[in-house]
């Protein structure tokens, strides 16, 4: 009977809601009834097994449904994602134990990754399976964490000392060697004011304010969505602001433009060459920790230093001051010796 079909006109089947205990069989069927066409509506198979709602559907699920997440934590995320289907495909919730854990800390190693990568794969685990408990998907006494040790890995770093920064400072290209000019720039300009590259290849006019005289940088941060301001006039004997003079030009908003992270990081390997310092592999990031172990070695308050690099937690600053003293340790050394 008519009454049993539903026209091309209308929707055909509903989408499957996720642990949903039926399961759909066949695609919709087109007929033809006193020449007009009908689409039959899919039979669900009571008898069909229960489709198994999965961890990695469910960290799926929340990447998918998570529209704010930082593009770099996206991919770090979707990377650890891919990682755990490599290791064991669909991995029910049940499958979640100390066990599971090793074999994937020892999957990540055999596949020749580096102890910041699987630390970084961890870390991220961790957060959706908490997620998962939060949500009920697993009971708090399930968590494999608990008895499992992350693993570990130390952070190495890397920043300029006052001697070295001097070095990049007198720098002089010609104006042919823009790409290396450009680069330098942006590195000079993270070492004086601690923004991520992101930050500075996002940074444009409208994020300029001069407030009673002076310049200030005012921004929300992309990677944690922190609100911070930067009194550029105030840093460095203005060499920021001197930077950005050579930038703010009437054609575009952005200030910086037209390289990329891994571009720059190249660029980066040239000009430490020019400069003199070999000894240190730098990337752009090591600019955001010389403005940190900079202003601190200058007597500026760690609580400063925090708000400036816009960290929510203290002890994340706290790492800078234990740098500065394995570096005075190390001096005092060196005079003793001598």
């Amino acid at each position: 009977m008519k009454e049993n079909y539903t026209t091309t006109e209308e929707k055909e089947s509903p989408q499957l809601q996720k642990k949903q205990i039926s399961k759909w069989h066949d695609r919709p069927m087109e007929v033809v009834l006193n020449n007009e066409r009908y689409v039959l509506s899919p039979t669900i198979d009571t008898h069909a097994p229960i489709p198994q709602y999965t961890f990695t559907d469910f960290v799926s699920d929340e990447l998918e449904d998570n529209m704010f997440l930082a593009p770099s934590t996206r991919v770090i995320e979707e990377t650890t994602l891919k990682g755990l289907k490599e290791f064991q495909g669909a991995i029910p919730f049940e499958n979640l134990n100390h066990d599971f854990l090793v074999g994937f800390e020892r999957f990540l190693f055999q596949k020749g990754l580096l102890p910041s990568t699987v630390h970084k794969y961890f870390r991220h685990l961790s957060k959706y399976i908490n997620l998962a408990i939060d949500k009920g998907y697993i009971s708090l006494v399930e968590n494999p964490f608990r008895k499992f040790k992350l693993p570990s890995y130390v952070s190495k770093c890397e920043y300029l000392t006052p001697e070295e920064l001097t070095a990049f400072e007198n720098i002089r290209l010609n104006p042919q060697q823009y790409r290396l000019q450009v680069s330098l720039d942006m590195f000079l300009f993270a070492c004086y004011t601690g923004l991520r590259f992101s930050d500075i290849r996002a940074l444009t006019k409208d994020k300029l304010r001069v407030m009673n005289g002076y310049l200030w940088l005012d921004l929300i941060m992309i990677k944690t969505s922190e609100q911070i301001r930067i009194p550029v006039s105030f840093l460095f004997g203005k060499k920021p602001v001197r930077i950005l003079r050579c930038y703010t030009s009437a054609d575009s908003n952005l200030i910086f433009e037209g390289l990329s992270n891994t571009l720059v990081n190249r660029s980066l390997k040239e000009l430490a060459i020019i400069a003199g310092v070999k000894k240190k592999r730098l990337s752009f990031h090591a600019s955001r920790h010389t403005f940190a172990t900079s202003l601190l070695g200058r007597g500026v308050s760690i609580t400063t230093v925090q708000k400036l690099l816009g960290h929510k937690d203290l002890k994340t600053t706290q790492i800078y001051t234990k740098v500065i003293d394995t570096t005075i340790i190390k001096e005092l050394r060196e005079a003793e010796l001598q």
